[in-house]
C-alpha cells in the first residue's frame, strides 16, 4: 500500500512538473533559441521524471507478482 501511495505522489509531481514546466516555456518566444534550449531542457526533466515513474510502476508490479502463488 505504501509503494502504491508513493507512486501516487510522483504522478502528481509529474503532473505539477508539467504543468510549471509548461507555463514558463511560455515566457519564451516561439522557436527562439533560447526557447528551444529551455524546452529540451525542460523534455530532459519531464522524461526523466517518468522514467522514474515507470522504473516504480515495475517495481510494483514485480512485488504484486512475487506475492502470487499459483497452484495446479
Amino acid at each position: 500500500m505504501e509503494q502504491m501511495e508513493a507512486i501516487r505522489e510522483q504522478q502528481e509531481r509529474l503532473a505539477r512538473m508539467h504543468f510549471d514546466l509548461g507555463a514558463q516555456q511560455e515566457l519564451y518566444a516561439p522557436l527562439s533559441d533560447e526557447g528551444l534550449r529551455a524546452g529540451q531542457d525542460n523534455m530532459d526533466r519531464l522524461m526523466g521524471a517518468l522514467e522514474q515513474l515507470s522504473l516504480s510502476i515495475e517495481g510494483l508490479n514485480s512485488s504484486e507478482q512475487d506475492g502470487l502463488t499459483f497452484s495446479d
